[in-house]
């Protein structure tokens, strides 16, 4: 059985009035922070130039809540991303780009299915965190404008879904089937060769294609194109792959998703249709595990410092991921070796691969099908005494046929 614990500050139902204590509560403390928006929204939508949130002038306002389906409460889950994300930290040479401070922690782990700006409950400043998304400094709190809803409002249009839900549900519990690693943002340039000294020469930047991200946010079906999983041509082998989001996908393709991915929609469009959610472009879930906009010490200039994907990839075609944790059902649609887990010839063959190229084919398929206990509504850049996000209540998703059980 996987491990599955409680998140602190997440209950299925809390009434309006206990919202906005709950709410005021956290501002007072000063842990509620504003942010740029979760990954969809830091991503370009929204943004005016310069990649920031329009401030006035009929400018969109700063996302201020949004939309989780939590994965931030299975320990185990978290141990085999980190068996990953620990083996590209100690990879030698490091990988250009990557640093501690832009590893996603497993407590705040979660798939959005969209982002919002909703009215402030409460007075005083509010600090951007260092999350997935933002960046930190000290800003005046935000979504004061009188014609923004509130939190409250938004957790009572939520919780009005849950006859829905339980319909749509039928008694049975939503899981998700995560596939292969993927990036977002990423771009190429020359590869760095070393020279006498220890320099380097080349290091041109240029895009994959003209808005590559923008792309692969429209396109609905971009989450299902991974590149871990292609030797690179004679030409590519030139190129080094940068990027700023690594994520695990959730591959629409997966009979297993296709629940997921309904429940997504059905809720994403019930708030785009109230007023909630303005994002227009589809949505796109994944659940992130490393994004550059964490970084600490922030770079000069607000300038992105991309990491090195062509490093990522080399690590996961020679590094094999251990077993799935204990109750943990595997996918049954794995992108590279089918149904099963991969065999020692397997292995064998993909590390005569890597001897030959310096980027071979992902062994990191499959990280398992999970239950996602709730769709809760969260606070953008919160974090309590855990390094949770807030959460200021939901719909329970845990079917009482099969409560709190983990997948099988």
């Amino acid at each position: 059985m996987a491990k599955f614990t409680t998140s602190a500050g997440s209950s299925s139902v809390v009434s309006d009035e206990g919202d906005k204590l709950k709410y005021q509560h956290w501002k007072q403390k000063g842990n509620i922070n504003s942010t740029e928006g979760s990954e969809q929204a830091a991503e370009g939508g929204g943004k005016g130039k310069g990649g920031h949130w329009k401030e006035g002038g009929g400018g969109r306002a700063r996302p201020t809540h949004f939309l989780a389906l939590p994965l931030s409460t299975y320990p185990d889950l978290h141990a085999h991303i980190a068996h990953l994300t620990s083996a590209f930290l100690a990879s030698q040479p490091p990988i250009e780009g990557l640093d501690p401070s832009i590893v996603i922690q497993g407590v705040r782990m979660h798939l959005t299915l969209g982002v919002m700006s909703l009215r402030s409950q409460g007075k005083g400043k509010g600090r951007r965190d260092n999350n997935e998304d933002g960046d930190a400094e000290e800003v005046e709190a935000e979504g004061t404008d009188k014609r923004l809803k509130t939190p409250s409002e938004a957790l009572a249009h939520l919780q009005s879904l849950r006859g829905q839900i339980s319909q749509f549900l039928e008694g049975h519990n939503l899981q998700v089937s995560l596939g292969g690693v993927e990036v977002m943002k990423s771009r190429r340039r020359r590869m760095r060769l070393p020279q006498a000294g220890g320099a380097a020469v080349g290091g041109e930047t240029r895009d994959m294609g003209e808005d590559a991200d923008k792309d692969a946010d429209e396109n609905e079906n971009a989450a299902e194109r991974s590149s871990s999983v292609r030797a690179p041509t004679k030409q590519e082998d030139e190129f080094e792959e940068m990027a700023d989001v690594l994520y695990v996908s959730i591959p629409e393709s997966n009979p297993e998703n296709a629940r997921v991915w309904a429940l997504g929609r059905m809720i994403e469009q019930s708030f785009k249709d109230a007023g909630y959610i303005t994002e227009t472009r589809p949505l796109k879930l994944h659940l992130t595990i490393i994004n550059t906009s964490h970084r600490r010490p922030k770079p000069r200039g607000r300038k992105t410092f991309q990491f090195s994907y062509t490093g990522m990839k080399s690590i996961m075609a020679s590094v094999p991921p251990p077993p799935l944790p204990h109750g943990v059902r595997a996918s049954s649609a794995s992108a590279t070796f089918g149904p099963n887990r991969p065999t020692a010839a397997d292995f064998k063959q993909v590390q005569a691969d890597v001897a030959k190229s310096a980027v071979g084919q992902s062994l990191w398929t499959d990280f398992g099908t999970w239950t996602i206990p709730a769709v809760e509504l969260w606070v953008m850049g919160s974090r309590d005494a855990e390094g949770r996000y807030v959460s200021l209540g939901g719909v329970p998703l845990l079917s009482p046929l099969f409560p709190e059980k983990a997948p099988a």
